[in-house]
């Protein structure tokens, strides 16, 4: 079992095509969603509930959040969950920090789990605005794939975004070939979960 997660949206373009590639593998992925991205794209956050999804919070504005005063982070985190409850019917479970920052400052301000990542694809450095040929194009595309592919073991967490249509592509082969290599490819509540792992508030985690 792997959760495959997406930062940073969501984007009606890109992340369509991630959902489109989850329904056609029957896989689903954890998306940790921007506040500031939700007004506009309830219907994408609706759909990726539909399809068995996990919706949660990757803040509001993307700041770092170890760098905000205690009344300042909670009013980005209070904004983020009022966005996407509306929308959702709840307040996210999980939160994951923006660039992954966290402090022993900032977890014991926390009222859910952080989750990070035990496999970045990177695929961010290769986003849109890249100058370069289809063939360096495709080149990147294999690396970023195979990033996941070599590494992935039973209980990882995957990192990729799903603001760029290099990673909606990117995302599109690697659900391809987990699934055919019999994957399972879950959201993060779901793998933790299914390996008795308790998410505890305050504390973050990183692989299951």
């Amino acid at each position: 079992m792997v959760a495959l997660t997406f930062d940073d949206g969501p984007r009606r373009s890109t992340t369509t095509e991630i959902l489109d590639a989850l329904e056609k593998y029957h896989a689903n992925a954890t998306f940790f969603c921007l506040g500031i991205h939700v007004e506009g794209n309830e219907s994408v956050i609706e759909r990726m509930l539909s399809l068995g999804c996990e919706v949660s919070s990757h803040s509001n504005e993307h700041k770092y959040l170890t760098q905000l005063s205690p009344a300042a982070l909670q009013k980005d985190l209070t904004a983020a969950n009022e966005a996407l409850a509306k929308v959702i019917g709840q307040r996210p479970a999980l939160l994951r920090p923006p660039f992954g920052s966290k402090s022993t400052s900032l977890l014991a301000q926390l009222d859910v789990p952080v989750i990070l990542w035990s496999i970045d694809t990177q695929d961010w450095v290769y986003h849109d605005g890249v100058q370069r040929s289809d063939y360096q194009r495709q080149k990147d595309l294999e690396k970023v794939v195979n990033e996941a592919l070599d590494l992935v073991e039973d209980g990882s967490i995957i990192l990729m975004h799903d603001v760029f249509f290099f990673s909606a592509d990117a995302a599109a082969e690697i659900i391809q070939r987990l699934t055919a290599q019999e994957w399972q490819l879950v959201t993060v509540s779901e793998l933790f979960a299914a390996k008795g792992i308790p998410l505890e508030p305050g504390k973050s985690y990183y692989h299951a």
